[in-house]
């Protein structure tokens, strides 16, 4: 099999390899994390339109699938959620998982660790 990739020269994502580690997440899983991070940075995580992404598909993923799948993802550390006093719900979204009660990173200053 070859992989036969076009020149970029707009409308493309990064994504980093960690999304694809074997063993790590199912295929559907992979498919809406790289989904979502090639979203802008502002971009809000809405479960309905992930549903409707997918009708008209050869394989449609329901409300229930859609939930199943950030369930995994929450559990793998790539998705985290709080719940709104209005009730509704903000997901966010790593592009390498985070460990349980870690404070989400600091963009402004990457690296804040002390070195071993």
């Amino acid at each position: 099999m070859s992989i036969i990739r076009v020149e970029h020269k707009r409308r493309y994502a990064v994504i980093s390899s960690e999304v694809f580690k074997p063993n790590q997440l199912s295929w559907q899983a992979m498919g809406m994390l790289s989904f979502l991070l090639e979203k802008p940075d502002n971009w809000k995580v809405v479960v309905s339109y992930l549903v409707d992404v997918t009708k008209g598909t050869e394989k449609e993923t329901g409300r229930e699938g859609v939930y199943n799948i950030i369930k995994e993802l929450r559990k793998k550390g790539f998705i985290t959620y709080q719940k709104n006093k209005d009730g509704s719900t903000t997901y966010t979204v790593y592009d390498e998982p985070i460990k349980p009660n870690q404070a989400e990173p600091n963009q402004a200053e990457p690296n804040q660790a002390e070195p071993n």
